[in-house]
């Protein structure tokens, strides 16, 4: 049985869960493993791409209709009418949320450690207490806005980031995707650029 903290990590990667019954599963769709598509306003594609790579709206129309789970029972993960691209990068997904669960376990134990030990620790009156300073929390929260998942930039814009990547945004419900400018004039998708501020000062929502 897949514990709380597996699933809320991959319900922010992406996943949805669904019960029925005895079923209990996370789901994720395409879009959430790297598909990308812009519609027009009849609903059908106008351009489609898989991990910055452009593919035809046929392909993009066969991955949406792909079915990826992992069962929460089992921790298994399953697939129906997916390709292997798909599966790879579920697949890919589910072990990053292992690990990071892995090394969060790692860090508390040896935080754990530290504490027993200043536990036996002999204290006097000229201990000095540790404090964060307001400099220093404010660059860990420049370093913690690249990191995974959605981030509000006011109550009108948030964007999303994937594996270190700005991928999308939304304004008031609005799905945005992240552009630069070209040097020979115009735009260019910047989908999958690198998440930092550098970049993020230089992108277009459009």
């Amino acid at each position: 049985m897949m514990t709380e903290t597996m699933i809320e990590k991959l319900t922010a990667k992406g996943f949805s869960r669904w019960t029925k019954g005895a079923m209990d599963r996370l789901y994720i769709n395409a879009n959430d493993l790297g598909l990308y598509t812009d519609h027009y306003k009849s609903g059908n594609i106008c351009y489609a791409s898989f991990n910055g790579e452009e593919i035809s709206h046929a392909h993009a129309l066969r991955m949406l209709g792909a079915k990826i789970w992992i069962d929460v029972e089992t921790g298994m993960l399953n697939s129906k009418y997916a390709e292997d691209c798909l599966v790879e990068s579920a697949e890919a997904l589910y072990a990053q949320v292992k690990a990071e669960i892995a090394a969060e376990e790692a860090a508390a134990e040896e935080s754990d450690v530290k504490e027993d030990t200043a536990e036996d620790t002999p204290t006097t009156e000229s201990s000095t207490a540790t404090c964060l300073s307001m400099p220093t929390i404010e660059r860990k929260q420049k370093r913690m806005i690249w990191s995974e998942g959605w981030h509000e930039v006011d109550s009108n814009f948030s964007y999303y980031v994937e594996s270190g990547k700005l991928m999308h945004g939304n304004s008031m419900g609005e799905h945005l995707t992240p552009y630069k400018k070209n040097p020979n004039g115009g735009y260019d998708n910047a989908r999958g650029i690198a998440a930092n501020k550098r970049n993020y000062d230089r992108i277009y929502w459009f």
